[in-house]
């Protein structure tokens, strides 16, 4: 099986292809930043009625608001499984593309593949409209703003990370963490839908183990401090619910749970796949 052939290129490139011209993906580029910038405004009203004057904020305030467990939990986890939910089924023939690529584990190493590129490109159209609707109230500034040095309102991120890591450092871990852990939850739905033969349900599935880390961390239930539980690796210890998750892992190790976690879910997929019938139902 040549992993770089043409026809191996061309199943990925066709399965990009066909998942952008979806009317979903129009429907998420349009309500993201609707969304965000509803948010950006309702935190600057908070914070104007306590007095904060926008003079000691900066863009990272807004970014950080943006990304907090609330948002990921609620909206970018939810929206992203429903992108991704029928991406099993969405190409026809399936029978003459195993064949053209050489085996049913090679046509689910191409689904992991697209898996991971439309997981790139969301969380970059996630980052690029926080930013822009973050420059639309408040100014860039390489470093925390006086407001959060100063702890002028509660800080979505620990206090000692201020005085230790660059906000953009910051963020770019939140933003690598989103990403495995969105990869590793489309792989949820995958091993989902192949069980149910069904997006919709594998959706149902996914979306329904995402909400009850949701709850975890909302209703502080003890048992996040789990290291074997998924909601501390979306946001690890950068984020501050109370000093509750003060003792969190390192980015480093959070990362490296998502990565084990998706290569036991690709071995999954692939001995499911490999003793399925080739007909692996049609989406609904």
């Amino acid at each position: 099986m040549n992993f770089w052939g043409a026809s191996y290129t061309h199943f990925i490139w066709i399965g990009l292809k066909r998942q952008f011209t979806k009317v979903r993906w129009y429907v998420f580029l349009i309500v993201c930043p609707v969304l965000f910038y509803q948010e950006a405004n309702r935190f600057i009203i908070q914070l104007t009625n306590m007095g904060i004057q926008q003079h000691v904020l900066n863009i990272w305030d807004i970014l950080f608001d943006l990304f907090s467990y609330s948002y990921i939990f609620i909206f970018m986890i939810p929206f992203f499984l429903f992108l991704v939910s029928d991406l099993m089924f969405d190409q026809d023939s399936k029978e003459q593309w195993m064949l053209r690529i050489g085996s049913r584990t090679g046509w689910w190493f191409g689904k992991v593949v697209i898996l991971a590129l439309l997981t790139l490109c969301y969380v970059f159209f996630l980052m690029a409209y926080a930013y822009l609707i973050g420059f639309l109230y408040l100014p860039w500034d390489e470093g925390w703003s006086v407001a959060k040095v100063q702890h002028l309102f509660p800080l979505s991120v620990q206090p000692q990370i201020i005085g230790s890591m660059a906000p953009g450092l910051v963020l770019f871990q939140i933003g690598c963490l989103l990403y495995f852990g969105l990869f590793t939850f489309g792989l949820i739905t995958f091993i989902a839908s192949m069980y149910t033969r069904s997006g919709v349900w594998g959706l149902i599935i996914s979306s329904c183990i995402s909400f009850l880390g949701y709850v975890i961390l909302l209703f502080r239930i003890p048992i996040a401090n789990s290291a074997w539980l998924f909601p501390r690796h979306f946001v690890y210890h950068l984020l501050d619910i109370n000093d509750l998750f003060s003792s969190w892992s390192q980015v480093g190790i959070s990362v490296g749970y998502w990565m084990v976690v998706a290569v036991l879910l690709w071995i999954w997929g692939s001995v499911k796949i490999s003793k399925e019938d080739i007909d692996l139902g049609v989406a609904e």
